[in-house]
């Protein structure tokens, strides 16, 4: 039988020739350009025309996967106290907290039983999650699997497949229409269609099911307990003023961390079997010192310096979840194999959280009631945090079980430690008042950052700067505010910063984010005090996001969130 002719029962209609209107693969110049903001494609008249005709089309395949189901709650029981020294600047702050942190997951797509009593080994029909043209009921290699067919050969899990938009139920049928996107028009399913996910895939595939994926679902518990005590103090260092704190938290960290141990490839894009599940648990204790001084070198001039030493818990998903595995059909295999095309390590229970010293001093000068200009010099010394990358395997399995021994990259979270931050970050604020009437009422704020930083080199020899980092930051607003109405905007600027390491799994090869420039605004009105209107407007420019890897004109792709706009009523009680 020709390969592009699909066996299908009688009742159905019979063997179905797959899209045969369609083009030879690789024989029309198709062109993709991905220089400058917006992706274009160019392509052949020949194309233009197919793809402006409606029923040119195919359904290929339905699907419902990567559905999730989350839950999360805390409960904190804390008890606090001060005790201040008569009339003395001295006061001590203490107290104790306990705290506890659930978060779950779970991962699941929809599995929908096909051929029921008209095939199908099982009575009951073939469940499959993938309900495509290609792929084939012949079990995929899983021994015991349902199969369904007949003698010309096995039957598509697509029921619906290798039909055309006016052979389709009246839920594709009516929904069809026509969009366009670099000049070529093409059909498109509405979207509204599928406002509600499930009733959408079942009156397509009756009879669908939860398949949950042991490897995206999980449970995190965390108890914290703390406590905490904080002297402030006050005086003279000759003839300089100074004020400050001193003071230390104690934390118990627990965590226990439920994961599923991920069994047996399944056929037809069904979920592999949960073998059971995996339980970790982690404790650790930190000491957090604090101390904060201020010296008011003049009436207008203060020094202010600190040193904190901190540590904050990742994401609860960072520690509970596991790795998903991603697949592809290999036509060029027997009856087409689903092979394991990459995957994410989404979690890993061994991570430690973010813990860091901080150094900060700064100078402030007030001219007046209404402005401020500030230099601040800061210090980070990381000393475990947590960055994206990926890692080349090469022994997985595909869908039929067998290891081909193609390498593939699993990306995720991974362990970093030992790295240091630091910079200057300039400030100025100034409220307008000592302009006449109403101009009185505006007032302007900017900032810059500069933090250069280090963790290696790429393959092009620049250095990599620390994830998620960007050298130089800067922010300026410019805001009106009387005691009915306020507006501002804000402009909002990063340099490059490093996203993801060894992309792919080759060391070296950085993925960065080029430079953006956000423009934001809103307003808002009082129409009483307890009532007011806004409006806000975000991404004015309408800016894109450029990923590159490690050379600029090396493009990995680009996001795109469009201006938003939002509109309400805001009101207190």
């Amino acid at each position: 039988m020709p390969p592009t002719v699909f066996v299908y029962p009688a009742d159905l209609g019979g063997n179905r020739v797959f899209n045969p209107n369609g083009f030879v693969p690789n024989t029309l110049p198709v062109t993709v350009n991905m220089l400058g903001d917006r992706m274009s494609v160019t392509v052949p008249a020949s194309l233009r025309s197919f793809l402006a005709t409606e029923n040119n089309y195919v359904l290929k395949t339905v699907s419902s996967e990567n559905n999730d189901v989350e839950g999360a709650d805390m409960t904190v029981l804390r008890a606090d106290g001060h005790y201040k020294f008569g009339d003395s600047p001295f006061k001590i702050d203490f107290g104790l907290r306990d705290g506890n942190r659930h978060s779950d997951y779970t991962g699941f797509s929809l599995l929908a039983p096909v051929y029921a009593g008209d095939g199908a080994s099982d009575p009951n029909g073939c469940y499959v999650r993938w309900k495509a043209a290609d792929v084939v009921l012949n079990g995929g290699g899983i021994a015991g699997a349902c199969t369904a067919g007949d003698a010309q050969g096995y039957y598509r899990a697509g029921v619906l497949s290798a039909q055309n938009p006016s052979q389709l139920p009246g839920l594709i049928r009516n929904n069809m229409f026509q969009d366009s996107a670099s000049g070529v028009r093409f059909y498109n399913l509405n979207p509204a269609a599928m406002d509600d996910p499930y009733a959408f895939q079942n009156a397509l595939y009756p009879g669908e099911i939860w398949n949950v994926n042991p490897g995206a679902t999980w449970r995190v518990d965390v108890n914290q307990a703390s406590g905490y005590v904080q002297g402030d103090f006050a005086g003279d260092a000759g003839p300089l003023p100074f004020s400050g704190n001193v003071g230390v938290r104690f934390i118990r960290t627990r965590l226990h961390i439920l994961q599923h141990a991920v069994g047996a490839a399944q056929p037809y894009g069904i979920n592999s079997l949960d073998d059971g599940p995996i339980y970790s648990d982690r404790s650790f204790n930190d000491v957090l010192p604090t101390f904060n001084v201020a010296f008011d070198l003049t009436r207008q001039l203060m020094l202010r310096l600190a040193y904190s030493k901190n540590m904050q818990l990742l994401n609860l998903d960072q520690w509970g979840g596991s790795r998903q595995l991603f697949y592809g059909i290999d036509t060029g295999l027997p009856n087409g194999v689903f092979r394991v095309l990459g995957g994410n390590q989404s979690g890993n229970p061994s991570l430690d959280p973010w813990r860091s010293s901080n150094y900060d001093a700064s100078l402030e000068y007030y001219a007046g009631r209404s402005t401020l200009v500030s230099l601040a010099y800061f210090y980070i010394d990381v000393k475990s945090f947590i960055v994206q990358g990926s890692t080349t395997v090469c022994n997985l399995p595909d869908t039929d079980g067998v290891v081909r021994n193609h390498c593939v990259s699993i990306s995720g979270p991974t362990q970093g430690a030992g790295a240091g931050l630091h910079g200057a970050e300039f400030d100025v604020q100034q409220a307008f008042t000592f302009l006449p009437g109403f101009w009185s009422n505006f007032g302007a704020e900017a900032n810059f950052t500069y933090s250069p930083s280090e963790t290696g080199t790429d393959m092009a020899g620049h250095a990599i700067p620390f994830q998620d980092n960007s050298a130089e930051q800067a922010n300026a607003i410019l805001y009106f505010q009387n005691s009915v109405f306020q507006a501002r905007v804000a402009g909002n600027y990063r340099s490059k910063r490093a996203v993801s390491q060894n992309f792919g799994g080759i060391t070296g090869l950085e993925e960065y984010q080029a430079p953006t420039l956000y423009l934001d605004a809103s307003a808002s009105y009082n129409v009483t005090p307890q009532l007011a209107l806004y409006v806000e407007g975000t991404n004015l420019t309408n800016e894109y996001e450029k990923y590159y890897l490690v050379w600029p004109n090396q493009v990995a792709d680009t996001t795109h969130y469009e201006r938003r706009f939002a509109v309400g009523v805001r009101a207190n009680f």
